[in-house]
């Protein structure tokens, strides 16, 4: 039994599209939101904003990175649509490329039958 894998390519771009779009969104608020956090000291002085602010910012890097992932799943759903958008093009270039050659015997060797 053999199986059968359906992918829709044209949907695998759209997510790669809708992920990106995701992460350029999300980027922009991520480093709002560290504006903002950098920006408390200038409100909030003493030990605990010092502890607030270096805590929020290492909060903010470990979100970059996860952020970023986004980004790399991106990359990997528009090549993987790329990859097989020109697969498929090649493949039909290369069928139609094809130049078969037929050879048919005349019909008097087979007393006019074609068997």
């Amino acid at each position: 039994m053999g199986r059968t894998i359906d992918i829709n390519w044209a949907e695998l771009k759209n997510m790669g599209n809708k992920t990106a779009d995701n992460y350029t969104e999300l980027e922009k608020s991520r480093q709002k939101i560290l504006e903002i956090i950098l920006s408390i000291n200038e409100c909030w002085k003493g030990k605990d904003s010092t502890v607030f602010i270096n805590n929020a910012g290492n909060y903010m890097k470990l979100l970059g990175n996860e952020t970023e992932k986004l980004n790399e799943w991106s990359n990997y759903f528009n090549k993987s649509s790329n990859r097989y958008k020109g697969g498929v093009e090649e493949g039909l270039k290369k069928v139609r490329d094809i130049k078969m050659e037929l050879q048919v015997e005349p019909r008097d060797k087979f007393n006019g039958v074609i068997r």
